[in-house]
């Protein structure tokens, strides 16, 4: 359950904070456009911390 709270919280919460952070500006502005971006590569990114993160602990 811990990690279907931690992915929600990435990836829907933090977009709703984002846009929200934004919209004030764009009212502002009375113009503006929000463009989402997601990619695979975030998830091969991750991976590639944790295990160099883990090898470090492991070795030190």
């Amino acid at each position: 359950m811990k990690d279907w709270d931690e992915t929600i919280d990435v990836n829907i919460k933090g977009t709703l904070y984002g846009i929200g952070a934004s919209l004030p500006l764009m009212y502002q502005q009375n113009s503006g456009h929000i463009i989402n971006i997601s990619s695979i590569a975030g998830h091969f990114l991750l991976m590639l911390v944790k295990s160099s993160l883990l090898s470090n602990k492991m070795s030190g």
